[in-house]
């Protein structure tokens, strides 16, 4: 499938109010977000640039380092638990855990950057990191 057929699948799909289980996301972010920061940090290397990536249970992140070694950027995806407001779907009757919506949400330097990228292929959440940093890099030099 095209990626812009997967990326449009995915913008409709998140406002579904059929909260995905933490599992997906958690599952998502280390079979999905962890190996496309790698293999970014493994190209970026093939420039002499230092990027370092970690992976945790509940997020990854991508960092780039200045030649002094300190961190100039940094994109992080996390999961994010949030409860869904019952008002806003009142045909659905949850409660407890069910009432909650998990989410892949995306920072740079630590500012939400996108609500949910669940679901973006590798080559998509790596052009957000570039695209990120190249706004960084022309506001901040």
């Amino acid at each position: 499938m095209p990626d812009w057929k997967s990326h449009l699948r995915h913008l409709f799909d998140r406002n579904k109010p059929v909260p995905r289980e933490a599992g997906d996301v958690l599952a998502f972010i280390q079979d999905t977000v962890g190996p496309a920061f790698r293999e970014l940090k493994d190209e970026m290397a093939s420039f002499d640039y230092d990027a370092r990536t970690q992976v945790d249970d509940d997020a990854a992140r991508i960092a780039f380092y200045d030649d002094d070694g300190s961190e100039s950027f940094r994109y992080t995806i996390r999961l994010r638990t949030m409860r869904v407001p019952n008002f806003a779907f009142p045909s659905i009757n949850v409660d407890g855990d069910e009432a909650r919506r998990h989410q892949a949400e995306a920072l740079v330097n630590g500012e939400t950057e996108h609500d949910d990228v669940m679901g973006w292929p590798e080559n998509a959440l790596i052009r957000d990191v570039l695209r990120a940093y190249e706004e960084h890099i022309h506001w901040t030099t």
